[in-house]
């Protein structure tokens, strides 16, 4: 961002034009159960041809930027956390990349948000060990306890470097 008379805007380092981002959410929404869940990134799930061809209608359209939910399932062995194990997903985390590599393709910019931490993988377990009579397991655990901190130090460390041995390219993100 730049300052001009004190009003705060995007701009494009490389071209010095403004960038004003005009953008959608992108997820795939699939019935589990009694709910739904964003299975964009799910293995076996996620369609590389199906995102490919969004991404470049969207880019057709005016559109610059994308907002995609990294954690939006909770359960199964295709998910974002490991199931029955620690860590991340090896097969989703190369999901999340190949998308990132489709939105550098079709000039679209990355928002990359996280819902909560992934129910899988063992983050919750270690955030809600701190849980008590005054911060409840689940969110309260998580924002306002130490070990729910260090949890979410961990996801994201782990997710950050599992995308870098991808050689996800982050300059798609805004």
């Amino acid at each position: 961002t730049h300052r001009i008379y004190g009003i705060a805007g995007f701009y494009d380092q490389q071209t010095s034009q403004s960038f004003i981002p005009r953008g959608a959410n992108y997820s795939i929404q699939v019935p589990v159960l009694d709910h739904y869940e964003n299975l964009l990134f799910g293995v076996g799930v996620y369609d590389h041809k199906r995102t490919q061809t969004d991404f470049k209608a969207l880019s057709a359209s005016g559109y610059n930027t994308v907002r995609v939910i990294l954690d939006g399932c909770t359960s199964g062995d295709g998910c974002i956390g490991v199931e029955n194990g620690e860590g991340l997903n090896p097969a989703y985390l190369d999901n999340i990349v190949d998308l990132m590599n489709i939105a550098k393709e079709t000039g679209l910019f990355l928002l990359l948000a996280s819902e909560n931490l992934p129910e899988l993988g063992g983050y919750n377990a270690l955030a809600n060990q701190d849980a008590n009579q005054n911060f409840a397991a689940g969110r309260n655990a998580e924002y306002l306890t130490p070990a729910g901190i260090k949890a979410a130090q961990q996801y994201w460390a782990d997710l950050l470097t599992g995308l870098i041995e991808r050689g996800a390219p982050f300059d798609i993100i805004l």
